[in-house]
């Protein structure tokens, strides 16, 4: 039955990670308790707490996250700290040593939304661009090799992602380009676990769904009067448009959000015999918003 901690109404946040768990309070004070094998509680011991322990800190903490073994944090000022279980240098430190209190990783002061789980972990800076490291036996990293990293590592040059989510072995995370926003995921996908109707592992972020943000209505009705075809396709994607809507450029976005591919002249249709296999947008540039549309390049 949910059970009541204490008299204290003042929490803010909380984590929960595979046997240990995290509180945040309103002041950004830290509060930490549950197993402490691997010094996941931050608190210079390992031993298990069984009551919300209190992290000293004279900087506030922002964001907190309990992963599997290994806590994360975002202080007020920007900067990442992490602790714990560190076998594949997912505290980001650039070692693979336990650490039993928080550790501040690197010097970058624009750190704004973190996760992690079983080994790996997952942050967004300010900029928008999306950085991983620690385990990546699945590719669930994104950086396209099974490597592990030990310090945090840029994932493509796009600036638009957010709302990040690690899963164990797998990661997901979202990205808005124009009017659109996109269900990105990769890593490990034996049970399908990334949405793509297939299982198999992918060690790019890979573009599995997209919505248009602001909803149906003019936009919407745009789009139906575009078609491609054929999709999937293996090189010419033709482009039929039905109520001769004027165009004015066509762009093909990969899984990423990266323009790889820019048509100004010939809107009939595209040879796309040299990209990669994999999911695109194709975005038509009109006077009017923005159309989008997903293709698949066998």
């Amino acid at each position: 039955m949910p059970t009541k901690l204490g008299t204290d109404t003042d929490w803010l946040f909380v984590s929960a990670g595979y046997v240990h768990s995290m509180g945040l309070k309103l002041d950004g004070s830290l509060r930490i308790w549950g197993k402490n094998d691997q010094g996941q509680l931050g608190d210079g011991t390992v031993i298990n707490r069984s009551l919300p322990t209190l992290i000293p800190s004279a900087v506030p903490f922002q964001k907190i996250k309990a992963s599997r073994v290994h806590s994360l944090a975002i202080k007020d000022d920007g900067t990442l700290w992490s602790w714990g279980n560190n076998d594949f240098g997912q505290l980001g430190d650039n070692t693979i040593i336990y650490k039993s209190n928080p550790t501040k990783i690197g010097t970058d002061t624009n750190w704004q939304s973190i996760s992690g789980a079983g080994f790996h972990s997952v942050a967004q800076k300010t900029t928008g661009t999306i950085w991983t490291w620690g385990r990546n036996s699945s590719g669930q990293l994104g950086d396209n090799t099974l490597i592990d990293k030990k310090v945090p590592m840029q994932i493509g040059t796009a600036t638009n992602w957010s709302n990040l989510q690690a899963g164990i072995y797998y990661t997901l995370a979202r990205s808005t380009i124009g009017f659109f926003t996109y269900l990105s995921t990769w890593g490990k996908n034996d049970y399908g676990q990334l949405g793509d109707g297939t299982l198999i592992n992918k060690s790019v972020p890979t573009s599995v769904y997209s919505c248009n943000i602001l909803g149906l209505g003019v936009e919407n009705t745009a789009e139906n009067n575009i078609t491609v075809y054929p999709n999937p396709t293996k090189s010419i994607l033709m482009i039929q448009n039905n109520r001769n809507i004027k165009i004015n450029k066509i762009n093909i976005i990969d899984a990423s959000g990266k323009v790889v591919m820019e048509e100004k002249e010939q809107y009939n249709s595209i040879n796309v015999h040299n990209l990669p296999a994999g999911v695109y947008h194709l975005q038509i540039l009109s006077d009017g918003k923005p159309i989008q549309k997903k293709f698949i390049k066998e």
